[in-house]
């Protein structure tokens, strides 16, 4: 019994040790190792929001960490930027002003700097001056002899130069109104037309003596003026029966233009010099010569006094387009390689403290982000509310402005898009600027090893391969830690254009694999797809395999092996082509094969269907033709051009030689006779005898003797001869006759 429970013990003992021996073990290990084991720390992600601008409300100081600037387009004169507590502001600065700087008598205290000038070439009134009530005229016309000056049309101008301190070119006249005031005594031989109903003594009449007074507006060299107001007498000098007596006006006012013609005359001599315009003041005295067959007519002008004048117009700040104006602050980076952007937001609250003007639709507040305009939406200042509103319901997303490592910049600025006149300042407000940036703390991930192996071939050092169309694509990968083992679980996807897949796993081959169908998965011509291998606290790998598919290839070539053929004339070209697959191997059959050359074009056929295509040229002149044979035999090959020379060659025919032998004979035998005649045969028989008694006498040679016979003899034996044939034949005495006499003569 004893013995049974010390055996119990014992295994007890036994089983309580191993249990233990793993924690002894860890216990006992070195500490290096354990350090060792837990090198690869486990990767981790921190996202993290920040907001990036500083001092977002405004709070007092604004400025330098707040900063200003103007634009470099339009007008900056018609914009300021100033600080007021809790916003940043930005003015526009409209405005409206009033000119009435001459009015009352001239040259009085408050019409200074009036000038007489002549008026052109015409000879001034006997009396023109400015005196205390006001632009003073008297002149005197007699005709008759011993008279005053006599000279009918009298003119003078009074001139008056204005200064304006502002540009009139940024500015827009509203408003303009003159007031001339004027009155006149005339003798009663000033005539009129009733004058001349009952006064007999006027014997030439045509409109009779009037006085105009006018004012004008001109630039300063007086090379445009334009009349703004006159009046012109008609009945003044008046004193014929039965019509009421006129020898004097009381003050009254000039007739004037439209007030916008005033208007535009202003500015049309502002024009000329933005600044500087000129006031004229005028009278034009017209006597006409009334009395012309009794003489001695007269004109007394007793009074031309222009009193006063009064010019005021108004005016209003012009509002040049392209002018901006901004508020700006410089923040700080963002920086670190285990940092990566996820979104950035941003919004601001505005305000104006005067409506916008409806004569700007186009004019907005927009934002820039380190210098990049944000776009997409428009903030019309049309839109402003007098209190404060946010930019947008939520907020921006300007994730795509953010870089890293550059100082993020803000910009809020107003964009004057429209030209307007604006007869105030308004001030457009900002506060609660907030730009946040999201971004991610990456820690590293565990080293990994990413291998992929193409249709049995490593292609990790570089995947590119090319595949025929209606193949399958085998991709094996290979995805492994730092220290060479698999990572069992990973995802392994290949994508492309026309491909997104999952990789299967095989753990006893350590290795994910795929296969692919060329054709439905891949594009014809270059595929770049992506492998992606991804595992948690692992380093995610890429590889890019460039796959270009391509159709089967073939080549032409001719039955023979040669690109040439060689015929003579009026013998057959027999065209015999095989298109090869140099893919696969063997012949294609089913083809379309035409050829093509400067006789036309013709089909080649397979008779046989052995992958032979025939076709044969007949009645080929000589000469040497290149003949192009095409092919189509489906979508899935590519076949090349081939080209055959075709020569021929012209036949010799048959044999003539022996005509040119005869001929050849001929003419030399023709040639010896010519000789022979020359030499010979052209001579009388008697002639060759003697040439050739000659030759051999020349020679030494001994010849037979010869029996000469003379000269006289010869033609005496010759006309005997004649005389006994003329007897035969009846001949008259008379031909007898002479006949004789012609014998006497010889002899």
């Amino acid at each position: 019994m004893i013995n049974k429970r010390k055996a119990q013990f014992s295994i007890g003992l036994i089983l309580i040790f191993l249990v233990l021996l793993p924690v002894i073990s860890l216990v006992k290990q070195p500490i290096s190792n354990i350090e060792k084991s837990n090198s690869l720390k486990p990767s981790y992600e921190v996202p993290q929001t920040t907001q990036w601008i500083n001092n977002p409300t405004m709070e007092s100081p604004i400025e330098p960490g707040w900063f200003w600037k103007n634009g470099t387009e339009g007008d900056n004169s018609d914009v300021e930027a100033i600080s007021t507590p809790n916003q940043a502001d930005i003015r526009v600065l409209g405005e409206t002003k009033t000119f009435a700087d001459i009015y009352g008598t001239p040259n009085s205290s408050t019409s200074l700097g009036w000038e007489e000038f002549q008026n052109g070439d015409f000879l001034l009134p006997d009396v023109s001056v400015i005196n205390d009530t006001g632009c003073y005229v008297y002149h005197y016309l007699d005709e008759a002899t011993g008279g005053g000056q006599v000279y009918n049309y009298p003119s003078v101008h009074w001139k008056n130069n204005i200064s304006l301190l502002e540009d009139m070119s940024d500015y827009r006249i509203t408003s303009a109104s003159v007031e001339v005031i004027f009155n006149a005594s005339v003798d009663a031989n000033v005539d009129t037309p009733n004058d001349l109903i009952d006064n007999i003594f006027i014997d030439r009449f045509a409109i009779g003596d009037d006085v105009t007074f006018y004012v004008e507006l001109s630039d300063l060299e007086n090379s445009y003026s334009f009349r703004i107001g006159e009046f012109k007498s008609e009945y003044l000098g008046q004193n014929a029966t039965g019509y009421p007596t006129i020898l004097n006006i009381t003050d009254r006012e000039l007739n004037y233009v439209d007030e916008q013609d005033i208007i535009s005359a202003l500015e049309t001599v502002l024009e000329y010099d933005n600044h500087n315009f000129t006031i004229i003041l005028g009278m034009d005295i017209y006597c006409e010569d009334n009395l012309g067959l009794s003489g001695g007519d007269k004109d007394e002008w007793d009074e031309l006094i222009i009193k006063t004048l009064n010019l005021t117009f108004t005016y209003e700040k012009k509002i040049n387009p392209f002018t901006t104006i901004s508020w700006n602050q410089i923040g700080n980076q963002l920086s670190g390689a285990n940092i990566q952007l996820t979104g950035a937001t941003f919004n601001f609250k505005y305000k104006v403290d005067k409506l916008w003007p409806g004569s700007a639709p186009l004019s907005e507040i927009r934002f820039l982000i380190n210098n990049k305009i944000y776009s997409e939406e428009t903030i019309k200042l049309s839109s402003a509310t007098t209190f404060f509103q946010d930019a947008k319901n939520g907020s921006f997303d300007v994730t795509g402005f953010i870089d890293k490592d550059v100082n993020i910049s803000v910009s809020m600025e107003v964009y004057i898009k429209d030209t307007f006149y604006l007869d105030e300042v308004i001030t457009i407000s900002f506060d609660d600027v907030f730009l946040n940036v999201s971004y991610m703390i990456t820690y590293p991930d565990k080293e990994t090893n990413l291998q992929i192996s193409i249709n049995g071939e490593n292609k990790t050092a570089d995947p590119v391969l090319e595949v025929i169309k209606d193949t399958i694509l085998n991709i094996t990968v290979k995805y492994s830690n730092g220290t060479g083992d698999h990572i069992n679980g990973a995802i392994i996807r290949v994508s492309g254009d026309r491909l997104l897949a999952t990789l299967a796993e095989n753990s006893s081959l350590e290795q994910y694999s795929i296969s692919i169908n060329v054709t439905e998965n891949l594009l014809m011509g270059v595929n770049i797809l992506t492998v992606e291998a991804t595992f948690p606290d692992h380093e995610t790998k890429l590889i890019n395999p460039r796959i270009t598919v391509r159709n089967i290839q073939t080549a032409i070539t001719s039955l023979s092996g040669s690109n040439s053929i060689n015929i003579k004339s009026g013998e057959i070209a027999t065209l015999e082509i095989v298109l090869n697959n140099t893919d696969y191997g063997g012949v294609i059959k089913g083809a379309y094969v035409i050829y093509t050359w400067e006789g036309g074009e013709g089909i080649l056929e397979d008779p046989d269907d052995d992958g032979v295509y025939v076709a044969v040229l007949t009645g080929v002149s000589a000469g040497t033709y290149p003949i192009v044979i095409s092919a189509f035999a489906g979508d899935d090959y590519d076949i090349e051009n081939f080209q055959i020379t075709l020569t021929v060659i012209s036949s010799p025919g048959q044999d003539y030689s022996w005509l040119v032998y005869i001929l050849i004979g001929a003419i030399i035998g023709l040639g010896g006779f010519i000789g022979l005649y020359q030499t010979h045969f052209k001579y009388p028989p008697m002639v060759r005898k003697i040439r050739k008694l000659r030759k051999k006498i020349g020679k030494g040679k001994k010849v037979k003797p010869i029996m000469i016979t003379k000269r006289e003899e010869i033609i005496n034996t010759n006309v005997r001869n004649n005389f006994e044939l003329l007897k035969t034949e009846t001949i008259p005495s008379e031909d007898i006759k002479k006949s004789n006499k012609k014998i006497g003569e010889l002899k």
